[in-house]
């Protein structure tokens, strides 16, 4: 039997999941799980009107002003330095300096800005995946250790000799 409620949007899948538990439906219930997305900004109820700004929420909600991420050491003078807080005051002094005047967030793998974005949207499995198939260190620790290995092994026969 095909249940005749239709399903619009994610505020309604838990009645639907309801029932196909319900009714044993087994397969039914497998496909509303698999049409979710791991991306809960396209999730009905965190939809947002066009006319909405991050501006808006930060005067919304009385939020501070957004954190810089990247710093132009080219362009900008007053590039903001909070390390001299952290030696001298420790941690406390650095985060009370920090939230007195914050510093950029400097946040570069070598990668692109374009890649970067497109890395942030991916889920954490993709990025792991994807650091995994970029960053061959394990491929260099494994001939240095290979280096190693070989340069005891004749260090060994010298001294024999």
């Amino acid at each position: 039997m095909q249940s005749t409620i239709s399903l619009v949007n994610e505020l309604k899948l838990g009645e639907r999941l309801n029932l196909a538990v319900g009714a044993n439906r087994r397969g039914e219930f497998g496909l509303l799980l698999a049409l979710l997305s791991a991306n809960t900004a396209e999730m009905a109820q965190f939809q947002h009107q066009k006319s909405s700004t991050a501006q808006h929420y930060r005067a919304q909600f009385t939020l501070a002003p957004e954190q810089l991420l990247l710093a132009d050491l080219n362009n900008d003078a007053t590039v903001v330095d909070n390390s001299a807080a952290f030696h001298h005051a420790g941690t406390e002094g650095f985060r009370l300096q920090d939230g007195l005047t914050q510093e950029a967030l400097v946040i570069r793998k070598g990668e692109g800005e374009e890649m970067q974005a497109v890395m942030a949207n991916c889920d954490y499995h993709t990025r792991k995946r994807a650091e995994k198939m970029n960053n061959p260190v394990g491929v260099k620790a494994a001939a240095l250790i290979e280096q190693l290995t070989t340069q005891r092994q004749m260090s060994q026969i010298l001294l024999q000799v």
